[in-house]
């Protein structure tokens, strides 16, 4: 697919295919290559696509990588970039996504307020979400976040209060 693109001079369709293979990879847990294949897709979605919304993905997917390897700092960056995408475009499930994971940064990087500025925006995105099943675990995670940030931060009794909502 790659080379069929490349000889059509395609730029989605090979950014589409390097995601993909991204998407394996990351599946695989081989998040080295996941992350190469996700840079590739982000070159070529810059010279081709209008969407935004790739490329607030690619964004996303890179930033969870970072994250889960330990690279706070790194993941941070990707989030902004997402989150500048976002705010072009109304998609409350992602942008509710990449404010999890900014948050969940800046609380390992130990910025607890500003992950606290993130946590805050949290009930609004997923109001916006609507009624569907997925709302249910939207809620279920943030409390648990919640409980998490407040276990960090030493301040057990809301901690408990958030973590009692989760059950």
């Amino acid at each position: 697919v790659i080379n069929l693109a490349k000889k059509a001079n395609h730029n989605y369709h090979r950014a589409k295919a390097y995601r993909y293979l991204g998407d394996l990879n990351e599946s695989k847990q081989t998040l080295d290559s996941a992350y190469y294949y996700y840079d590739k897709a982000e070159k070529l979605y810059k010279t081709d696509s209008t969407d935004k919304l790739d490329l607030a993905r690619i964004a996303m997917y890179k930033a969870g990588i970072l994250y889960d390897l330990g690279f706070n700092g790194e993941s941070e960056i990707e989030i902004v970039k997402a989150l500048e995408f976002f705010n072009e475009i109304n998609h409350p499930q992602f942008e509710f996504e990449a404010n999890v994971l900014m948050a969940l940064n800046l609380k390992e990087l130990k910025e607890y307020n500003d992950a606290l500025k993130y946590y805050n925006k949290i009930p609004n995105l997923i109001e916006e979400m609507g009624k569907d099943k997925s709302v249910a675990t939207c809620w279920l995670a943030y409390y648990n976040n919640m409980g998490s940030y407040y276990i960090e931060i030493r301040e057990h009794n809301l901690a408990k209060d958030y973590l009692e909502k989760g059950l």
